[in-house]
């Protein structure tokens, strides 16, 4: 159990595996189309998720861990939370590209641990503290 941020949820695949697991799940979706799709599956369903638009930054709730994958939009993301992520313990998922590949330096930087890579060309890097 826990509470799960899945920032760029798209279709909503990991916020419904999250859900499942018991966790509270916050997905993230800028497209108004996935987002009302993400909410029949999690009413057809029974999962608690709540589905926001765009992510602002971390805030008020914290989660235990966060996917962020939103096509591009995770440098600003990490960037901007730098203080946040430096004080707290959210494990992550990060999609990076070779371009972005910095931020698992930056990450690493605040004492993040790099658990494991996927891919190629974009990678999802997992990190924990």
């Amino acid at each position: 159990k826990g509470i799960f941020f899945d920032i760029g949820a798209g279709v909503g695949y990991w916020s419904y595996i999250f859900a499942s697991l018991g966790c509270k799940v916050y997905a993230y979706e800028t497209d108004k189309e996935l987002q009302r799709f993400i909410k029949n599956v999690a009413k057809q369903n029974n999962l608690s998720i709540k589905v926001f638009g765009e992510f602002k930054r971390f805030g008020d709730v914290m989660p235990d861990f966060a996917k962020i994958a939103t096509d591009g939009g995770e440098e600003k993301i990490i960037m901007e939370s730098i203080e946040v992520l430096t004080n707290t313990k959210i494990g992550l998922a990060l999609e990076v590209r070779n371009e972005t590949l910095y931020l698992v330096d930056e990450l690493k930087k605040i004492g993040y641990k790099e658990i494991k890579r996927f891919g190629e060309d974009n990678y999802f890097v997992f990190f924990k503290k």
